[in-house]
């Protein structure tokens, strides 16, 4: 079997070809064959946009199109994936209809994997959009606050150095004029985004029912400024049109996997200490993985990457709880809901 491939994630497709051999019995042999495929293949597949992989740039994802590939010859019912990474198995266990359980020693992964497979209600996903149009609004404004105030410092000063100079006096030092860098205007995107997710919390509190969070838009605001390493639309724009992606893509998982089924459970915990006591419904019928590489990736270095970007210090004790992701080595938080970016990261002691 041969097939133009290139790994995902690293722009438009090269002009590589990768020959895949396979020995052993044919109905497995074919199945790890389009597995591979689907892994290293640069264009989407055949229904790779019914939900969230990839949103979210992750090292060595899971693909969904191969995590599906896998499931054909899988029982159904309960599935686990011990190193889950972004949910790329978690996402496609949900549309095949089966209940899923991932476990990863990152919070970064953990983050990910919790937002890709999120499937919030219409009513959730239109405040959503509002919310993001609202902080987009809100950053421009402060934006075009600061260059008026910036410009009439200036021309004050202006004015100021040409009365000294008629007057033969030493004119004062010229202010600098107002700039509106892209880092700037992140760092004021993110502070909008914390205080619209406080009053999304304060909202949408302990008493909502099972599955609902407030609104991920941390999740969006990392993702979008991803995007801006190659992307050079303006700040507020770029993180309207990435919570806009996201919402349709939810709701187009929301459609494809049935309601019944309860959100994925995500484990933090190192797997090789994970214990079937911490598995929510017991033993489990499947197994899918795809194991770390730990000397080709970082991923300490990237999850402190990730939190650098997002200018998260002084960050808040364990104290408060964090439902939706559970301990695997002690007491477990019930009642699956969204984890805020700041209770993700602050796990890792980061």
């Amino acid at each position: 079997m041969v097939a133009s491939a290139n790994p995902p994630g690293l722009g438009a497709p090269l002009a590589v070809q990768h020959l895949v051999r396979s020995t052993g019995p044919p109905e497995l042999a074919s199945v790890l064959e389009a597995c591979l495929v689907a892994q290293w293949t640069a264009t989407p597949l055949a229904g790779e946009s019914v939900g969230l992989g990839g949103f979210y740039k992750y090292p060595a994802a899971l693909r969904p199109s191969a995590a599906r590939e896998l499931l054909r010859i899988l029982p159904a019912g309960t599935l686990l994936d011990p190193f889950c990474g972004s949910g790329g198995s978690l996402l496609e266990a949900l549309v095949t209809g089966r209940r899923a359980v991932g476990n990863d020693a990152s919070p970064l992964a953990l983050f990910v994997a919790l937002h890709q497979t999120h499937r919030p209600g219409v009513e959730r996903v239109d405040r959503m959009r509002r919310r993001a149009r609202e902080v987009a609004s809100e950053v421009r404004a402060q934006r075009k606050a600061a260059f008026a105030a910036a410009e009439t410092a200036a021309e004050a000063a202006a004015q100021a150095a040409a009365e000294a100079e008629a007057r033969g006096e030493l004119a004062p030092a010229a202010r600098p004029r107002a700039r509106g860098g892209r880092q700037l205007q992140w760092q004021a995107l993110a502070a909008a985004v914390r205080s619209a997710e406080a009053e999304e919390a304060e909202a949408y509190g302990a008493g909502t029912a099972a599955g609902q969070a407030p609104t991920p838009l941390w999740f969006c605001l990392a993702s979008a400024m991803q995007r801006a390493e190659f992307d050079k639309t303006e700040p507020p724009s770029l993180l309207v049109q990435t919570v806009d992606a996201y919402c349709d893509a939810v709701l187009r998982l929301s459609s494809a996997a049935p309601l019944a089924l309860p959100p994925p459970v995500l484990l933090h915990s190192d797997a090789r200490s994970l214990q079937p006591s911490a598995l929510p419904w017991g033993l489990v019928d499947a197994v899918l993985t795809s194991p770390p590489y730990p000397g080709v990736y970082d991923y300490l270095s990237l999850a402190r990457e990730e939190r650098t970007r997002l200018a998260m210090k002084g960050l808040p004790g364990r104290s408060r709880k964090t439902r939706g992701v559970r301990s695997a080595g002690g007491g477990t938080e019930t009642g699956p809901t969204l984890m805020g970016l700041e209770q993700v990261l602050y796990m890792s002691n980061y």
